[in-house]
């Protein structure tokens, strides 16, 4: 993220500061949009069949035993 910041913004503690709370705000935007997908219908049409992370994490757990 400092990187980023570097590379777009400006120099000083206060311009990072404003920068990390702008991605904060896009993280929990994304999150509640995320949340509200799996609430309609046609996403979870669309998502059938899929394979997921956490589909693959358990059967890799069925699979070798995990804890």
């Amino acid at each position: 993220m400092l990187i980023h910041f570097a590379e777009t913004q400006g120099t000083n503690a206060e311009d990072f500061l404003n920068f990390c709370r702008q991605a904060i705000e896009q993280c929990n935007t994304i999150s509640q949009e995320i949340k509200l997908q799996l609430e309609f219908k046609v996403w979870m049409e669309l998502r059938y069949g899929r394979i997921t992370a956490p589909e693959i994490y358990e059967t890799h757990c069925k699979t070798e035993h995990c804890l």
